[in-house]
């Protein structure tokens, strides 16, 4: 993806971030599809916040922190929503700085209700739509698209958790788990 270039790639590849390093169930991260789920899911901007060594910072740019607050999922029986952050890292693979060059293509959408992660056109990106790019990029490694799809974001996120600390109950709180099936998502990694 040229992320840095053009707005739609940007938009791609906050998506893929923010589903992996924060293992987010496709209705977390995305607009319903569907009339019969709940309409307030899927981020929005102002469910974002840029923070500079623990203050508010509304520039990304300059964030060394990054906090996502949940405002529902299937497991949240109360709707009380969730609260998660990550730290600004020195890598390609840095969800901060995704998030900054989004907020350079599109700053109105950190401040207001609107939909995030939506095409330059306005329109919401679609779960087809983000899972045809994974596909695409699967069989770009040589994989199938057949075995990929959104929901490898949150299962591949929680087992590079796994493989990073091998504790099981961090990657329950990380996904907000309520049971432990979690552990047939998990894929040990080679070494």
């Amino acid at each position: 993806l040229s992320h840095q270039s053009l707005p739609d790639h940007s938009v791609l590849w906050a998506a893929i971030l923010l589903g992996f390093f924060f293992l987010l169930r496709v209705s977390e991260l995305l607009p319903p599809d569907a009339s019969s789920l709940t309409p307030n899911r899927g981020i929005r901007g102002c469910d974002l916040e840029g923070r500079l060594e623990g203050k508010p910072n509304g520039n990304f740019s300059e964030a060394d922190e990054i906090v996502l607050t949940i405002r529902g999922s299937k497991t949240d029986k109360y709707n009380r929503g969730g609260v998660k952050n990550h730290f600004r890292v020195n890598d390609e693979l840095c969800i901060i700085a995704a998030v900054a060059q989004l907020q350079q293509f599109f700053p109105e959408r950190f401040r207001s209700e609107e939909m995030l992660l939506a095409w330059a056109d306005g329109r919401p990106l679609k779960r087809i739509e983000l899972q045809r790019e994974i596909g695409r990029a699967a069989v770009a490694h040589g994989g199938s698209a057949h075995h990929v799809g959104s929901h490898s974001l949150r299962f591949g996120g929680a087992s590079a958790l796994w493989a990073a600390f091998r504790d099981s109950g961090l990657v329950k709180r990380w996904g907000r788990w309520a049971s432990d099936c979690f552990h047939g998502y998990l894929w040990d990694a080679r070494e």
